[in-house]
């Protein structure tokens, strides 16, 4: 059920787009990756306690929507295995400014369809640097609960095409 929530926020968030005239400046794909959790490396699954898994594999489709002077708005989308060895789904908004550079700063309010986290809504900072069609991303997601570890995630982006 929340993947189709998932699916149909990505969906309406494209059709919003569509409708505004907005044709995507750039199109690729996010590669996901690694994890690292600084509270704790074990989180307690009900039955057992087990180790939080630090490869992260999968992939998402990254939009960049619009540009206008140092502010970038981009839509991400997709899903990759969670530390909690869950399948996770995510979908939302994502904002950057280009600080200097290649580096950018911002933030994303993603829906996300995993067991691993609490709440389908998450804000969360994002920090790249590009070069190129190549970036690299690092992003920060809070601990659940009491109980568990947030961590940094990074993952790539490839950039396959680009508005001339």
């Amino acid at each position: 059920m929340r993947a189709c929530a998932v699916h149909v926020f990505a969906f309406l968030f494209v059709v919003a787009a569509e409708s505004q005239a907005q044709r995507p400046r750039e199109v690729g794909v996010d590669l996901f990756g690694v994890s690292w959790h600084y509270s704790s490396d074990t989180y307690f699954d009900g039955v057992e306690t087990r180790r939080y898994q630090g490869r992260n594999l999968g992939a998402g489709l990254h939009v960049t929507l619009g540009e206008r002077g140092r502010h970038v708005w981009m839509l991400k989308a997709g899903g990759y295995e969670d530390s909690m060895y869950n399948q996770s789904w995510y979908a939302g908004p994502v904002w950057q400014y280009r600080v200097i550079g290649g580096l950018r700063a911002g933030a994303g309010v993603l829906l996300f369809d995993s067991d691993s986290y609490v709440t389908p809504v998450i804000p969360l900072p994002l920090v790249t640097y590009r070069a190129g069609g190549l970036g690299l991303n690092m992003t920060w997601v809070p601990a659940g609960n009491s109980e568990a570890s947030g961590a940094l995630a990074f993952f790539g982006t490839l950039v396959l095409w680009r508005e001339p």
